[in-house]
């Protein structure tokens, strides 16, 4: 993080696209390409951890949709030929299997959730101290500290919203990449007639 001092008068402006903040013409924070790494590498680690739990969660539900459905259509017969309780079995293990992974998925989601946000503190945490310093020096004012800090946090919320719904979004990759492989099926269908 780069901090440049500025004397320009009282103005507050934000280029979240270069990701510069001037606050108050005494102090720009520059969130330089450190920063932006730091955003991705915690990205790319939610994507690569949260990947094999959301698919394992994923696999053990459409196995456990499976066998309930497959037992409802056979009801009847499993009850007569006396595996009710055979059946009934085999469902507390699928679904104890589908909510352990479940539960696994959810624990790394929330731990990158946690971590994301623990960022963010620490880096609005720098900003206040650094905004304080500015204010015992005098070349600030305490509004330009608050308002530095609640501008790092909003420049960061995209970062948590999408680290927090990361579990969803790797789900719907990992559902579209099941339909594409049915896709060759689907082209092999009987032609329809018109």
């Amino acid at each position: 993080m780069n901090i440049i001092h500025m004397n320009e008068g009282h103005k507050i402006t934000a280029s979240l696209d270069e990701c510069i903040l001037t606050l108050g013409g005494s102090l720009t924070i520059d969130i330089d390409e450190e920063q932006r790494d730091v955003e991705r590498v915690i990205t790319v680690f939610a994507d690569v951890s949260a990947r094999q739990p959301s698919r394992v969660a994923a696999e053990r539900g459409a196995a456990r949709s499976s066998l309930a459905e497959q037992t409802r259509r056979n009801a009847e017969s499993l009850q007569a030929m006396g595996f009710a309780h055979r059946i009934s079995d085999r469902w507390q293990v699928e679904n104890a299997a589908y909510l352990a992974a479940n539960r696994s998925a959810g624990d790394t989601s929330g731990t990158m959730s946690a971590i994301s946000r623990a960022v963010r503190q620490a880096l609005q945490s720098a900003i206040l101290a650094v905004g304080a310093w500015l204010v015992i020096q005098q070349e600030a004012s305490a509004g330009v500290m608050i308002a530095s800090s609640i501008m790092m946090g909003r420049t960061m919320a995209p970062v948590d919203s999408a680290i927090g719904s990361w579990r969803s979004f790797v789900a719907a990759r990992q559902g579209w990449a099941r339909l594409r492989k049915l896709e060759p099926v689907f082209q092999e269908a009987a032609p329809v007639l018109d």
